[in-house]
């Protein structure tokens, strides 16, 4: 089965479910940034992307010279699971990613693609999410250089709403795997310096820690803050834009998943009429075949027919 390679377009937040952000992933740094990578930029009815490497380490900000470190931090994370800690007791591993493919070692390129096949037990904790869910942004979370801070981070944006967080001493090295028997070191070592990497490069701030006290012993702590969420300032169409232009341009990005300057060009270059007839067309071959990549086939598709450029 042929796949089309995948342009690397990251979305500004990621979604997941909670269960995810509360249990432990036993990632390296730079795995985790692959891991949230890969989520920001997957789609709900596709399983296989290929990706180019330089591309996705242009993201990162990591020089092409480490790309065979790289190629093996996502070897790393095929390689390991999530794991998932029930009410009941039982314990769950879930693999992202089912299946990878690259180039030897000896004679791979910075050049070259990846293969990624998603996981299908993984889909229900990242797509069509109702309730009991996170969303944090991509590039805080890209930011932070330590694992720990990584994770708070997410649960802070799971508890965002509340700006309040409790947690048993149990929970809280669970969560970090860690396993401090005096707790004092622990948030010496690992969550004060955590806190502080949070509130300086992401949208975390004013974070407080009280302990919660059973008597005389500190049984665990309460983390109260603030997530301010970001205003992303949207592209807005021309003033001139009219209504039949309007539902086009919703369609593309949309339902055709285009981006907002493949979409605007479409418009700006091909008659309204034109475009709905395409649309027509389009919706006959999606119904007929089983397209994985909506966004590449439409954007193929208007490329061809109307000699664009984009």
């Amino acid at each position: 089965m042929e796949i089309n390679k995948d342009s690397v377009k990251v979305r500004d937040s990621v979604y997941q479910s909670n269960q995810i952000t509360q249990s432990h992933l036993p990632f390296t740094k730079l795995e985790a940034d692959i891991f949230t990578l890969i989520l920001a930029t997957l789609q709900m009815d596709k399983s296989r992307y290929t990706y180019n490497i330089k591309d996705l380490m242009n993201h990162l900000k990591i020089e092409s010279k480490n790309y065979k470190s790289f190629v093996g931090a996502i070897n790393g994370l095929y390689e390991k699971s999530i794991i998932i800690k029930h009410v009941d007791g039982a314990t769950e591993k879930i693999r992202l990613l089912s299946r990878i493919k690259y180039q030897d070692p000896k004679h791979i390129s910075v050049n070259d693609d990846v293969e990624l096949s998603i996981s299908e037990d993984i889909k229900p904790h990242l797509f069509d999410l109702k309730k009991h869910y996170t969303i944090y942004e991509t590039n805080s979370f890209l930011q932070l250089d330590s694992i720990n801070s990584k994770k708070l981070y997410t649960l802070f944006a799971q508890f965002k709403s509340t700006g309040k967080i409790r947690m048993s001493k149990n929970q809280i090295q669970d969560i970090l795997n860690t396993n401090y028997a005096d707790f004092s070191v622990l948030m010496a070592k690992v969550i004060k310096p955590c806190v502080e990497e949070i509130q300086t490069k992401t949208n975390v701030k004013n974070i407080n820690i009280e302990p919660i006290k059973r008597g005389r012993v500190i049984d665990g702590y309460f983390f109260n803050f603030n997530y301010k969420v970001i205003q992303y300032q949207l592209e807005l169409l021309p003033k001139e834009t009219t209504p039949q232009q309007l539902d086009i341009y919703d369609q593309l990005t949309t339902k055709f998943r285009l981006t907002k300057a493949q979409a605007t060009t479409i418009i700006e270059h091909v008659p309204p009429q034109e475009i709905n007839k395409t649309f027509y067309d389009l919706n006959i071959q999606l119904s007929n075949h089983k397209v994985e990549n909506i966004g590449g086939y439409t954007l193929t598709i208007f490329k061809n027919k109307f000699k664009l450029t984009f």
